[in-house]
C-alpha cells in the first residue's frame, strides 16, 4: 500500500515508448473497462493507441495502491460536471492525468485539488497565433519581449502552468485563459493573477515548474486553502513493474 502525507504531492512519471513487453501490455489491456476498451480500439495510430493503453495502467495501478485495493480493474471512474475524471468512491485522494509525446504524468495528492500538465519543450508552437489567441497582454508582451530563441521554452512555460491551472480548477476552457497571468519575477519565482472576472485569489494557488529528463516542461497546480508546506516526491518507471525515485531541476515555483 502507497502512503501519502497530508502535505505530499507524489508524482508519477512513464516514458511510453520505453514499453515494448507484450505480455506487459496484455496485463494493461486486461484492467481496461469495457468503455476504456472500446475508445482504445477507435484509435487509429499505434502512437495513441500505447499512449492510452499505458496512461490508463499508470492510473489504475498507482491508485489501486494508495486505496488499498488489490485489483486495479475493479476501480471506477467518472467525471465532474466540467469534465475532470474522479474517482466513483468517497475518497479524500486527488488525482489528474497529463500525457505529451513520450511522455504520461500523473499527480496525486490528499484533500486539495491538483493539477498536472507537461509538454514536449522541442515541440514548435505557433507562437505569435496562439499567444494572441490565449495569453493575456502581460504574458503576450512579456514572452515576445523576449530573444526569438527563447520564445518557444517561454510559451510552454506558459501554457504549461495555465493548463494546470485549469486542470485543478476543473473547469478546462471554460476558463477563459486571457483573465489569468502569470509572470516571473525573476529567474525562480512564479506569480499569478486574476481579473475581477474569475473572483480568486493568488494566496489559494501553489505552483512548481519542473524540467524532466528527454527536455519535458512540466507543471503543477494545487488549490491551496490550508497553507501547508507540501513535498513533492517525483517517481519514474513502469506500471506494474518497478518504479524508482528521482529529482528532476526545479525551474521555479511559487513561495513555498
Amino acid at each position: 500500500m502507497l502512503e501519502a502525507a497530508r502535505n505530499d504531492i507524489d508524482i508519477w512519471l512513464v516514458d511510453y515508448r520505453q514499453i515494448e513487453d507484450s505480455t506487459l501490455l496484455e496485463q494493461y489491456a486486461q484492467l481496461l473497462s469495457v468503455e476504456e476498451a472500446a475508445r482504445h480500439e477507435r484509435l487509429i495510430f499505434t502512437r495513441h493507441r500505447l499512449q492510452f493503453l499505458v496512461a490508463r495502467a499508470l492510473v489504475r495501478d498507482v491508485l489501486a495502491q494508495y486505496l488499498d485495493i488489490e485489483d486495479p480493474a475493479s476501480l471506477e471512474f467518472g467525471s465532474s460536471k466540467h469534465g475532470k475524471p474522479e474517482l466513483l468512491i468517497e475518497t479524500t485522494l486527488q488525482f489528474n492525468l497529463s500525457h505529451t509525446n513520450g511522455l504520461i504524468a500523473l499527480a496525486v495528492m490528499q484533500v486539495d485539488p491538483v493539477g498536472i500538465d507537461v509538454e514536449y519543450l522541442s515541440r514548435q508552437a505557433d507562437i505569435k497565433n496562439l499567444t494572441e489567441r490565449y495569453f493575456s497582454r502581460d504574458e503576450a508582451e512579456a514572452l515576445l519581449a523576449l530573444p526569438v530563441e527563447q520564445w518557444n521554452t517561454r510559451f510552454y512555460d506558459l501554457w504549461t502552468l495555465k493548463e494546470a491551472y485549469l486542470k485543478a480548477c476543473g473547469t478546462g476552457i471554460r476558463t477563459p485563459l486571457q483573465e489569468f497571468s502569470f509572470i516571473f519575477p525573476d529567474d525562480s519565482g512564479i506569480n499569478v493573477s486574476f481579473s475581477p472576472l474569475l473572483k480568486d485569489d493568488p494566496a489559494l494557488w501553489k505552483f512548481w515548474q519542473l524540467e524532466t529528463e528527454g527536455g519535458f516542461r512540466l507543471s503543477l497546480a494545487v488549490n491551496d486553502k490550508s497553507g501547508i508546506d507540501y513535498r513533492l516526491r517525483i517517481k519514474q518507471g513502469i506500471p506494474l513493474a518497478a518504479y524508482s525515485e528521482i529529482s528532476p531541476r526545479l525551474v521555479r515555483s511559487t513561495s513555498i
